[in-house]
C-alpha cells in the first residue's frame, strides 16, 4: 500500500491507501520501499530527544506524531525564527 506520496505523484493520481500495483498503473516505474516501522519509531524517539532541547513539554503520539508545546520557548529563544 502507498503510505506517502509527493506532489508529483499526487498530481499523477497516486495517493495514500492505493495498492502499489494501482499506483504503478498510473506511474510506470514508480519505486516502492517496504516500511520499517521499527526504524520509524526509533527516528521518532531521536526526534523527541532533539525537541527536548527546546521544550520540556512533549508527548510521543505514536505511531506517527510528536507533539511539542513551544509557547514558552518562543519567548525564551527569541521568537519563531530562532527556533526554525
Amino acid at each position: 500500500r502507498i503510505v506517502l506520496s509527493n506532489a508529483a505523484a499526487r498530481a499523477a493520481g497516486v495517493h495514500p491507501g492505493q495498492s502499489l500495483a494501482a499506483a504503478r498503473a498510473l506511474q510506470p516505474g514508480l519505486p516502492g520501499w517496504r516500511r520499517d516501522v521499527e526504524a520509524e519509531q526509533h527516528m521518532l524517539t531521536l526526534l523527541a530527544d532533539t525537541a527536548y532541547r527546546y521544550s520540556g513539554e512533549l508527548s510521543l503520539a505514536r505511531p506517527r506524531a510528536l507533539l511539542v508545546e513551544i509557547g514558552a520557548s518562543l519567548a525564551l529563544f527569541g521568537g519563531w525564527a530562532a527556533l526554525e
